[in-house]
């Protein structure tokens, strides 16, 4: 009766495993076994199924089994207690937020569909945890709800879920409680990418990041001073991990201030993410390398860009459809600034049209390769598809796009990204208008506007 509308066969045969917290009961259920029982139960008209190994509960299916469990199983005859049920839903829960936070980040994008059957089920698992101040149990929890929200786009949700539990593991002067150091690395990670994505405010980014990373280097500190060379343990891999993590995000941070020494901070994550073997944040760091020369004004290097994107697009398996998409997208960003760079060395027309048409190839592909579900991410390519239309002159292809940013922006709640776009369609629909605007007038105007905003 603990199930939120649905039943997964996988939660239920992790309630039976596990070292401290599961049902003897449960212990040698097979999932064939347990798939079974549900299957008979849908026979009768108590659930209905979707998909393999899961099933919508009947309304009055839980208040049934609760009267019945309290009746002849609650501690009596030797069978567990309610309590001893209700944390081991909340751990298997648990670990379905941390197998699908785990996957998503190794390129495995099909775990979203266990998120979205699986939302309810970990709000209420988060809550109880909370309740009980079974703190592990909520980060658990979070992780996928982390990962479901921000593939999404529902980012005014997520934020409520940060702030509701951020004294539960955070001082006010924003140091961890005592003994939940690990658990407070994870929390101010969320509250980091709120505060530069959805708050816009990267002081208080660099703030918070800069005391995670104190954090993470004390805590690897024994660990970096070993030869490279060394045998690791799975506690000191992730102890590495987490401090690559954090630098990978303090690179962020200066990455927005337009600090060069992100640089830096990338390669040195890079450097820890091959001595531990984890190829999928290389190809994140990657990925982030090749922003940070685009974006930095003084190590701006294009090429440098390119090869980094190729770099991460090379480690990224071929199932990762949006981890590709995102980086052949970014690709043709690269193209697009040699556009602009050939626009202001006034390079011939023909070297223009071929470089904005290489932007446009990439950042179509990356289209193509984005998951209908991913907002985030679908708003910006679009944006870019709609100005790079309107640059080689197909006006009805540009405007499509454009509206169609601007729905995923006003989707995610990003007013910026959509008050961007909606300028350049009034760039566009300005050089629509004007029929005396030559080529290289509309051009220009196009970089004016990109290079005020």
């Amino acid at each position: 009766n603990f199930f939120q509308g649905t039943v997964g066969v996988v939660v239920l045969h992790w309630m039976g495993k596990g070292k401290d917290f599961f049902l003897p009961e449960l212990k040698e259920k097979t999932e064939e076994d347990l798939n079974a029982i549900l299957e008979r139960a849908k026979e009768i008209g108590l659930l209905s199924r979707i998909g393999h190994y899961y099933f919508i509960i009947h309304p009055a299916l839980p208040w049934f089994i609760g009267q019945y469990f309290a009746q002849h199983y609650n501690g009596q005859n030797g069978h567990s207690t309610s309590e001893m049920a209700l944390l081991a839903w909340v751990s298997a829960m648990g670990k379905i937020g941390n197998y699908c936070f785990d996957r998503f980040n190794n390129q495995d994008r099909s775990v979203i569909k266990v998120l979205e059957i699986e939302e309810n089920n970990l709000l209420h698992a988060r809550k109880i945890a909370r309740k009980q101040h079974w703190l592990m149990h909520v980060i658990s929890c979070m992780q996928g709800l982390t990962t479901l929200y921000e593939y999404q786009g529902r980012i005014p949700e997520y934020a409520k879920l940060v702030a509701e539990i951020l004294s539960d593991y955070n001082t006010a002067e924003n140091d961890p409680i005592s003994g939940l150091e690990e658990e407070w690395i994870i929390i101010m990670g969320y509250s980091v990418w709120l505060a530069r994505v959805y708050e816009k405010n990267p002081a208080k980014a660099l703030d918070l990041q800069r005391k995670i990373l104190e954090i993470c280097k004390k805590r690897a500190a024994d660990i970096l001073a070993l030869p490279k060379s060394s045998s690791l343990n799975d506690e000191q891999r992730n102890l590495l991990r987490s401090l690559g993590v954090a630098l990978v995000v303090w690179g962020k941070n200066l990455c927005e201030k337009d600090e060069a020494e992100c640089i830096q901070s990338f390669e040195e994550a890079i450097g820890i993410y091959r001595q531990i073997h984890d190829v999928s944040e290389e190809a994140a760091t990657e990925y982030q390398l090749g922003l940070a020369y685009i974006n930095v004004k003084e190590v701006r290097d294009l090429d440098a860009a390119e090869d980094a994107f190729k770099r991460s697009l090379a480690l990224k398996v071929t199932t990762d459809s949006l981890g590709r998409a995102i980086t052949i997208k970014q690709i043709g960003t690269v193209y697009f600034e040699r556009w602009k760079d050939a626009v202001r060395g006034n390079e011939l027309h023909q070297r223009q049209f071929q470089i904005a048409n290489a932007a446009l190839e990439y950042t179509l592909e990356g289209l193509r390769l984005c998951p209908e579900g991913a907002l985030f991410d679908l708003a910006p390519i679009h944006a870019q598809l709609g100005i790079l239309y309107s640059i080689l002159g197909e006006g009805d292809k540009a405007r499509r796009h454009d509206e169609e940013s601007i729905r995923y922006f006003e989707q995610i709640d990003d007013r910026l990204g959509s008050g961007g776009t909606r300028v350049n369609m009034a760039v566009d629909f300005f050089n629509a208008g004007n029929q005396m605007t030559s080529p290289s007038d509309k051009r220009s105007n196009f970089l004016f506007v990109l290079g005020t905003m």
